[in-house]
């Protein structure tokens, strides 16, 4: 599947204004990443970043990630959230919700199950985001809940 020729198991959409870090070009208006991990970690990194602007529900994060304009929404909406097990509206907060919400965004993106190759660098960029390129203050982890605290 394309998206992981291309390193890019979220398909993320090129915009020349975002310099992700391992960005090595462009094709069909998606993203070429350097390696998987680095296309991981600009997924998680675009879901913190709407989490920054209280985009925090299923419903909410795919409306803006994957428009109505170019995808069946209200699928990949529902496809994700029986997935998940949360309702569309209801507010993803801990480390779980993001690690199943990008794990079953991969596999409506591609069509295919997260390896454990990208399963392990999503627990990786949950645990230990680039913090000063997030704006993030801090970053606590206790009892499996991951908290946000934003500058």
């Amino acid at each position: 599947m394309q998206t992981f020729k291309r390193n890019n198991p979220g398909n993320i959409r090129y915009n020349p204004s975002n310099k992700w870090q391992g960005q090595i070009g462009e094709q069909g208006g998606f993203v070429i990443f350097d390696n998987a991990d680095n296309g991981i970690r600009a997924m998680v990194r675009l879901l913190y970043n709407y989490k920054t602007q209280g985009i925090d529900s299923t419903q909410a994060i795919i409306s803006r990630y994957a428009p109505g304009s170019e995808n069946n929404t209200a699928s990949y909406i529902r496809t994700v959230s029986n997935k998940i097990g949360k309702q569309p509206s209801e507010t993803l907060q801990t480390a779980n919700d993001y690690y199943n919400l990008i794990q079953s965004m991969i596999k409506v993106e591609s069509g295919q199950d997260a390896d454990a190759q990208t399963l392990s660098a999503i627990s990786k960029y949950l645990q230990y985001p680039v913090v000063q390129e997030i704006s993030v203050a801090a970053l606590a982890i206790g009892a499996g809940v991951l908290i946000w605290i934003f500058m």
